[in-house]
C-alpha cells in the first residue's frame, strides 16, 4: 500500500484536530466573556452602592445624629454619638392546643408582637472627641435624666408608683436609619463608665436602651 492509501485518514484525523481545537479556544473566549462581564457587573453594583446615601449607623458625632424625641411634651434627646449596632426583634404568639393522648399538641399563631429595638447609647464628655464636636450637646448627667424621666415619669423611684393607673411613659419617636420609630422605653440599663473626681458627676456611660414599638389599639 502507498501513502496515498493513508491520506485520507491523516487528512481526517488532522480535520479533528483543527476542529476540537477550534471548539476550546472558541469555548475559552466565550468564558473570558463571561468572566468580564460578571467583573462588570460587580463593579456596577459596587458603584451604585457607593452613590447611595449612607445609613446612620456608626460613630459620626453630630453628623445626622440619633434622635429620640417626646410626642407629647416635645422632650428631645440628641445622642452623642450614633449606635455602631442595634438589634431589631420580632417576636410571634403562638397557642399551645391542648390534647389527650399520645399525639403531638399543634401550635396555632395568634400574632405577631409588637417590634422592639435594642440600643446601645454611648454617652461622653470625656477626652477624645468631647471637645471637638460640631455642635455643642448636653451633658452625660442631662442624657441620662432625660432618659430616666421618659422610663420613669412618675418619678426617679419604681415599685408601687409606677403601676399601671399613675403616670404612663411617653410616646417616643426615635430617629435612625431614616426611619421615625414611633415607641415607648420599656427597658433601660445604665452603666458609668467614668465619673469627675470632683463633682461626683458621671463623664461617660452606657444606656442599654430597648424602644417597643407603640400601637394605638390592644392586641386580641
Amino acid at each position: 500500500m502507498s501513502w496515498t492509501d493513508y491520506a485520507p485518514d491523516v487528512f481526517s484525523a488532522r480535520a479533528r484536530i483543527q476542529e476540537r481545537a477550534l471548539r476550546e479556544e472558541n469555548q475559552r473566549k466565550y468564558e473570558q466573556k463571561i468572566a468580564e462581564q460578571q467583573v462588570r457587573n460587580f463593579d456596577e453594583k459596587r458603584d451604585a452602592v457607593a452613590r447611595q446615601p449612607k445609613m446612620l449607623v456608626g460613630y459620626h458625632p453630630n453628623t445626622n445624629i440619633m434622635q429620640i424625641k417626646s410626642e407629647s411634651s416635645g422632650g428631645l434627646l440628641t445622642c452623642h454619638y450614633n449606635p455602631t449596632q442595634f438589634i431589631e426583634r420580632y417576636t410571634a404568639e403562638w397557642h399551645h392546643t391542648e390534647i389527650t393522648g399520645t399525639g403531638i399538641a399543634p401550635i396555632v399563631f395568634k400574632f405577631v408582637k409588637p417590634r422592639e429595638w435594642e440600643i446601645k447609647l454611648l454617652f461622653n464628655s470625656l477626652g477624645e472627641d468631647s471637645n471637638t464636636v460640631r455642635m455643642p450637646r448636653d451633658t452625660v448627667s442631662d442624657c441620662i435624666n432625660q432618659l430616666r424621666s421618659w422610663f420613669l415619669p412618675g418619678g426617679t423611684g419604681g415599685g408601687i408608683g409606677s403601676r399601671v393607673g399613675n403616670v404612663r411613659p411617653p410616646v417616643l419617636y426615635v430617629y435612625l436609619i431614616n426611619e421615625k420609630f414611633r415607641c415607648c422605653l420599656t427597658g433601660l440599663s445604665l452603666t458609668y463608665l467614668a465619673i469627675d473626681p470632683n463633682s461626683g458627676v458621671p463623664t461617660r456611660a452606657l444606656a442599654d436602651t430597648v424602644f417597643t414599638e407603640f400601637l394605638e389599639s390592644p392586641i386580641p
